[in-house]
């Protein structure tokens, strides 16, 4: 019994053995039958054939590969047997394998009618498959080209490599470009006529700005001392008009106190007129009675009116707009209305002068601030 176990174990494991073995074979043989149609279909492609062409001539050239070598396509093989148990008692037989007729797809030169009686090409497909066939390499040189599939990091390595070189190739012409680009400044140079002719030099530009900055400062500059100018004379002359209205007595110096004087920023002068027509309130004409004939009224002075009121320039803001108004104020007279000789004489309220105000704007007007370049 022993015995008989230890041969049946050594039989499993030659089949295991032959399995693997066949197992190999036909995977190597796959793949280079797929690599074979696979030239074969590049080979048709060549030749202008479309693609169910191409299938069918593959097929074809691939079922009289087969036959003319004396290899059958590879066969699916069945699963390795499980071994026996030691209580039954079982035989062992070989795997069932098709045997490949090779005289079926063989073509044959000479009979040409009969490879077109068993083939399921037209004529035209026919013969050029016959010339591919005629054409074709022997099978071992077909092996012995076709080498394995490539390794992917292979790929990336020669991609990286062909990256790396193009690269170069492009730094390379960037630095020819600079070179002539350096030699044609060195050219440049060398001429100073055409050199001083070119307004595309960074070194004029900036001159230009410079120049443009340096003009614009001199013309604020300027602006600058004019307005100043005309301050400082300003402020010399109304200290010689007033000065002259002092000698001169037509201003009031009031004086308190301590002996101290002062001056109105807006002098004016008591004066009497003979008013015989007048305007009321109301904004209408009346005729004054002839009994009250004079009336005293506070009027500016005439070159005062209308012009600055009389304040040191630096107590007020600049841009501050001063002026001397004359100001009204009402008074009492027997009057009627004007050209109106049955109406009897009534009181109305009479517009008359009564001093001189300084007024300040208050709206002045501010100065616009430039922005700033960045």
């Amino acid at each position: 019994m022993r015995l008989r176990g230890s041969m049946i174990f050594v039989l499993v494991a030659c089949l295991l053995l032959g399995w693997v073995r066949s197992q190999e074979s036909s995977a190597s043989q796959r793949s280079r039958r797929l690599q074979i149609r696979r030239r074969v279909l590049e080979r048709l492609a060549e030749r202008g054939l479309s693609e169910e062409e191409r299938e069918i001539v593959a097929e074809e050239i691939m079922a009289r590969l087969d036959s003319h070598m004396g290899s059958s396509p590879p066969q699916q093989q069945p699963p390795p047997p499980q071994p026996p148990s030691s209580t039954t008692t079982t035989t062992t037989t070989t795997p069932h394998t098709h045997h490949h007729n090779n005289n079926h797809h063989h073509y044959n030169h000479n009979n040409p009618s009969h490879n077109n009686q068993h083939s399921r090409l037209p004529a035209s497909l026919e013969l050029a498959a016959s010339r591919l066939i005629d054409e074709r390499p022997s099978f071992q040189e077909i092996v012995s080209q076709i080498g394995p599939f490539p390794d992917l990091e292979e790929q990336e390595l020669q991609e990286e490599m062909e990256e790396e070189q193009q690269s170069g190739m492009v730094k390379q012409y960037l630095q020819q470009e600079e070179q002539l680009r350096e030699v044609n400044r060195n050219k440049r140079g060398e001429v100073p006529e055409e050199a001083a002719s070119s307004l595309t030099s960074s070194q004029e530009g900036r001159n230009r700005k410079r120049g443009r900055k340096s003009r614009w400062q001199q013309e604020r500059e300027g602006r600058r001392d004019a307005i100043r100018n005309n301050r400082r004379k300003r402020k010399k002359k109304l200290a010689r008009e007033v000065r002259r209205m002092i000698n001169a007595g037509n201003i009031t110096l009031h004086e308190d106190e301590s002996g101290e004087q002062f001056i109105d920023c807006c002098p004016s002068r008591d004066e009497y007129v003979n008013v015989t027509i007048g305007k009321t309130d109301k904004n209408r004409a009346v005729e004054i009675h002839p009994g009250f004939p004079y009336f005293r009224e506070r009027v500016c002075l005439p070159h005062i009116e209308n012009k600055e009121c009389i304040f040191p320039r630096q107590s007020l803001r600049s841009g501050v707009v001063t002026r001397c108004k004359q100001q009204y104020a009402y008074s009492q007279a027997l009057s009627r209305m004007y050209l109106s000789t049955e109406e009897d004489w009534k009181i109305h309220f009479i517009t008359l002068k009564s001093g001189c105000s300084c007024q300040v704007a208050v709206n002045h007007k501010k100065k616009k601030r430039r922005k700033r370049k960045r």
